[in-house]
């Protein structure tokens, strides 16, 4: 009975720590846009409400902010993450001529939050790719 509870215990602490360590995965991100405040860097730019990709190629994308995002395109761009390729609070529209290849464990791109969308009103091609999962579910709203 008591051999149980410690087994249980113990079992309980490996998987609370499992939890722990993949959250910390999954917020760590390349480019980390939290405001509307201007940012750019290595083949990208932000400008409070669009988020342009021109020849990016790197790590995963965090948009947490508190408006609706425009992805612009232009070029060839790709998002490799560990855990999301783009992990966002807020609805998402690609625009652009431009390519985007987005692969990661999980979710390629995730909307956290009810009511949000993800459009897609451009003429390039965007591929989404997730190493883990078993289905994708893929929901459309073309502009």
């Amino acid at each position: 009975y008591d051999m149980k509870r410690v087994l249980s215990a113990i079992l309980c602490l490996v998987m609370l720590f499992t939890c722990f360590a993949i959250v910390a995965n999954a917020s760590t991100y390349t480019i980390d846009i939290n405001s509307t405040d201007a940012a750019s860097g290595d083949k990208w730019s932000w400008d409070g409400s669009t988020l342009e990709l021109y020849g990016y190629s790197g790590g995963a994308i965090g948009l947490h902010v508190d408006t609706d995002v425009t992805i612009m395109l232009k070029g060839t761009n790709t998002v490799s993450g560990n855990a999301f390729g783009i992990d966002t609070n807020t609805s998402i529209t690609f625009k652009g001529e431009g390519n985007l290849t987005v692969s990661a464990a999980n979710p390629a791109i995730q909307i956290s939050g009810g009511g949000k969308q993800l459009n897609f009103n451009g003429t390039g091609t965007i591929a989404l790719t997730s190493t883990e999962l078993e289905g994708v579910f893929v929901f459309l709203n073309c502009l």
